[in-house]
């Protein structure tokens, strides 16, 4: 049998090389080693963003043909390198004899990101900060981890990895919410606003939406980060969840037809993701409160 990719780069490195799941879309990479002999990986990298601490070493690697600037110059302190792909594209990394790389990758999907509302500001493909040492240790303790096999190895790792993530997404930038969009672009925001609006039942997927706006999907994604600084998918959930609990307010509907309102196929959900977002079940909020304005 032949080895797979990850195979034969494990075994030109004297060291230690992970690469753990722990969901569709997020997962973990890292390495501790030392290249034995120079290696040439090449491969397609999904839609999506990658945040990259080098905390040792540096490498060669390339996304279609652009320089990706990662590792260390010199003694500097580690940094955080946040890129990201809008489709697939072709990864090349080079590594030298006697190359020495400690470093993580915490991999985040765009339908994982999309599903938590997060995205960065419109246009990146690279963003590079400084990292605090409270930063610093979180990335070192998941090089160290023995392993993410064990389950309260997994479930530790899991958990760091979630914080990091959410940490460095809140030291970026604000995304462009309220950018002037140009006239035309404006146009088609409404139209699809509107579609959205009026919906009920299940979440249109984004090649709907995109259809009934005239744009492709990568305009479409566009449009949501200037004007709204989320994902599509985000903005969607949010204003079906207000959909629900205006409802739920002003008409004292069920608590199962407000779940189909918001989209969500069980009752039990749609009450995690409304107590999520309002603080309290929706069983409170149809109890003798005070309708919403309209939108």
């Amino acid at each position: 049998m032949t080895a797979g990719p990850a195979a034969q780069v494990r075994a030109k490195l004297d060291g230690t090389m992970t690469a753990t799941g722990f969901g569709p879309g997020f997962g973990i990479h890292t390495l501790d080693a030392t290249a034995r002999e120079g290696f040439e990986v090449r491969a397609t990298r999904a839609p999506g963003v990658i945040l990259h601490c080098f905390l040792e070493g540096r490498t060669e690697a390339r996304l279609s043909g652009r320089t990706m600037g990662l590792g260390q110059a010199g003694d500097a302190p580690p940094r955080l390198v946040f890129t990201a792909t809008e489709e697939p594209e072709p990864f090349l990394r080079r590594a030298r004899a006697g190359e020495y790389v400690r470093k993580v990758n915490i991999n985040l999907g765009r339908d994982w990101m999309e599903r938590h509302g997060l995205a960065l500001p419109a246009g990146t493909r690279r963003i590079a900060l400084p990292l605090g040492s409270e930063d610093v240790a979180g990335f070192e303790r998941l090089v160290r981890l023995p392993g993410t096999a064990a389950p309260l190895d997994r479930l530790e790792g899991e958990a760091l990895a979630l914080t990091l993530v959410a940490r460095s997404f809140a030291r970026l930038a604000p995304a462009a919410a309220g950018r002037a969009l140009a006239p035309h672009d404006r146009r088609r925001l409404a139209r699809i606003e509107a579609f959205l609006r009026d919906g009920t039942g299940p979440l249109p997927g984004l090649g709907e939406i995109a259809r009934e706006g005239g744009v492709s999907l990568s305009t479409l994604r566009r449009l949501y980060r200037e004007a709204h600084g989320t994902t599509v998918q985000a903005h969607l959930r949010r204003i079906r969840l207000e959909s629900a609990r205006r409802a739920l307010r002003a008409d004292a509907v069920p608590v199962a037809e407000a779940a189909r309102i918001a989209g969500y196929g069980s009752p039990e959900n749609f009450a995690t993701a409304y107590r999520r977002a309002y603080g309290e079940p929706p069983s409170a909020s149809r109890r003798g409160a005070v309708p919403l304005p309209p939108h």
